[in-house]
């Protein structure tokens, strides 16, 4: 076999192309950086956003959880002024199924049990 050597020719160094290559490879390379940078703000801000909602949604059960104390408390207060009974106010009236005599002089006392209503 035979191999024909052809002369290579020098290669020509233009210092225009290769500044323009550089700068636009530099160029990309702070377009990454900058998209990278804007990324990661977005994700913070993202966190940032449901560290906030958390906290509101406790911040809401708290305060759910003061408003029922409060109406407790007034409930309570409106309460104490009723006369507390702690006694039926018809002891002897017959209900659907049972009645309840109180104890006489001998000390017994009378259930009524009815299995239908009279």
């Amino acid at each position: 076999m035979l191999y024909l050597l052809q002369a290579e020719e020098p290669k020509s160094f233009d210092f225009w192309t290769f500044k323009k290559a550089l700068l636009s490879t530099l160029l990309q390379a702070v377009k990454a950086i900058k998209g990278g940078i804007i990324a990661i703000k977005g994700q913070i801000i993202k966190a940032k956003g449901n560290f906030l909602s958390t906290k509101g949604r406790i911040i809401t059960a708290k305060g759910e959880a003061i408003s029922n104390f409060g109406k407790h408390i007034a409930n309570v207060a409106l309460n104490l002024d009723k006369p507390k009974t702690s006694a039926p106010t018809n002891p002897t009236a017959p209900s659907a199924g049972y009645s309840y005599g109180h104890p006489g002089a001998s000390g017994k006392v009378q259930i009524t049990f009815r299995l239908w209503p009279a």
